[in-house]
């Protein structure tokens, strides 16, 4: 299977490739007018540009604190957070944040879940002491807001967990990932999508640990979890096939690894017609792979792209943009252009 480093432009109503025409929510494009104009029932309540005009019109109309405010910035930060624009995600999550904690307090459950929204952001962007901050905070405002354990302090134990990795602390991240992983199997069994994901973290912490078998093992795990319960083409599919084809990278299975990139590859193209954070990791994992493969020129087509995406979704000071910018520097000097390698560090 070949993966170019462009994806094609899908027009949103019939389908066809190479469609001109991009909404200003920069979300879906169009082949032209007709075809805007048939889709725009359905794709209105998810047009970040026209729910924008609509919150400014809602602010004339409503004191600033008041909970429709809050709500209408709420749903215009999810739908930024889907769309992978983590700086309008924060901008909107924070309005939401400040009427919710004076309308509803700040122990109440949807305030927590703000906090755990604007971690998954600030963690995105590779600011991860504001990420653990706001995750603690959502951890225990779940914890007062029910009785017992719940989905939702599972899930913001889980958070935790994944900070506590990305500070090389994996036997704490472990623990937390186990506490997670029993509360969903109380509350679901074990055939539900949050069971799949706490395995596919407990996974990643094993392989840190040099535990390849029982990594591989638990991923496999939660990647059939999430096929039977999310279906083939959603984004948690796509990423437990990136982990993965990670390991399988690690392992030297340079082919099998490359399959599973270029399946997770797919998936994040059909779901996100724009720049997505997701595409840029998955091309990194293929460059890296054709990086060993000896195929240098393709793999720097790749990191080069991923740069791109990672520019314009996660910023210029994230972490996966420095990994690219390594990454193609590594490429440009194993072809020999040294000049050009050395103006990427």
């Amino acid at each position: 299977m070949e993966v170019g480093t462009e994806k094609a432009k899908v027009c949103g109503t019939c389908g066809k490739v190479d469609a001109p025409l991009k909404c200003p929510c920069k979300a879906v494009f169009y082949c032209g007018e007709a075809c805007q104009g048939a889709s725009w029932g359905g794709h209105r309540g998810s047009c970040t540009w026209d729910l924008e005009r609509k919150f400014e019109k809602l602010k004339r109309k409503v004191a600033e604190d008041d909970l429709s405010v809050g709500e209408a910035a709420l749903k215009l930060g999810e739908l930024c957070h889907v769309q992978d624009r983590m700086g309008d995600a924060e901008k909107w999550y924070l309005v939401a944040l400040r009427v919710f904690c004076k309308a509803l307090g700040e122990g109440h459950g949807r305030v927590a879940g703000l906090y755990g929204a604007l971690g998954e952001v600030y963690d995105s962007q590779g600011r991860l002491e504001e990420a653990m901050t706001m995750f603690k905070l959502a951890l225990e405002a779940y914890r007062g807001a029910s009785e017992g354990d719940s989905a939702d302090v599972a899930k913001a134990l889980s958070s935790v967990g994944r900070m506590l990795h990305s500070q090389g602390l994996y036997d704490a991240s472990i623990k937390k990932q186990e506490e997670a992983h029993a509360i969903y199997l109380r509350l679901f069994g074990d055939s539900h999508v949050m069971v799949g994901a706490s395995l596919n973290n407990m996974a990643l912490c094993l392989k840190d640990l040099g535990r390849t078998a029982e990594a591989f093992a638990m991923q496999e795990k939660a990647l059939d979890i999430k096929r039977r319960t999310l279906g083939s083409d959603d984004d948690a599919t796509a990423r437990s096939l990136c982990n993965m084809a990670s390991m399988l990278h690690a392992e030297g299975m340079l082919a099998e690894a490359l399959a599973r990139y270029e399946e997770g590859l797919s998936i994040i193209r059909r779901n996100h017609p724009g720049r997505h954070s997701g595409e840029g990791l998955m091309m990194m994992g293929i460059g890296g792979v054709l990086f060993d493969q000896e195929r240098v020129e393709e793999a720097l087509g790749m990191f080069r792209k991923a740069l791109r995406i990672f520019l314009k979704t996660l910023g210029a000071e994230s972490v996966e943009a420095a990994d690219a910018k390594t990454s193609a520097a590594s490429a440009l000097a194993r072809m020999g252009r040294l000049g050009e390698a050395s103006e990427m560090y």
